[in-house]
């Protein structure tokens, strides 16, 4: 994701967690989104998510 400086939407997170891809940012690599489980919180820079209902949201 080129231009991420100002935060991942938590939609594109969302797709790579439901098709078991990833998600790519200059300085990082987030892969594995598809093992988070209901209810864990996780931290992508300075954004906190965390999966509710299924779905990624942003904490």
């Amino acid at each position: 994701m080129c231009g991420a400086e100002n935060g991942i939407l938590p939609e594109y997170l969302e797709i790579a967690r439901k098709t078991g891809g990833s998600v790519h940012t200059i300085s990082k690599d987030i892969d594995e989104l598809i093992k988070k489980r209901e209810g864990e919180v996780f931290t992508i820079g300075f954004q906190r998510f965390k999966i509710s209902a299924g779905h990624v949201q942003v904490f």
